[in-house]
């Protein structure tokens, strides 16, 4: 399959309506720069805690407060 031809079967797909991709980009982003910074967090429970607010159970209060403090200061 070429290259256009998987990029059409891509877009047929709607894949783009459903991923944000630039919300996507940024939680990984985000997570990436508090990972360097000590959180503890996984990059899934850092997308939990900013779509849904949910902090993880276990994890210190600081690394979630730091993700969003981060999330926020980005968006």
């Amino acid at each position: 399959m070429d290259l256009q031809a998987l990029i059409n079967r891509y877009k047929s797909l709607g894949i783009d309506d459903v991923i944000d991709h630039g919300k996507f980009n940024l939680i990984s982003i985000v997570h990436h720069s508090t990972k360097i910074e000590g959180s503890t967090l996984t990059e899934v429970e850092a997308q939990v805690l900013i779509n849904e607010g949910l902090t993880p159970k276990g994890k210190p209060l600081h690394d979630s407060l730091m993700v969003i403090d981060h999330y926020m200061g980005e968006n």
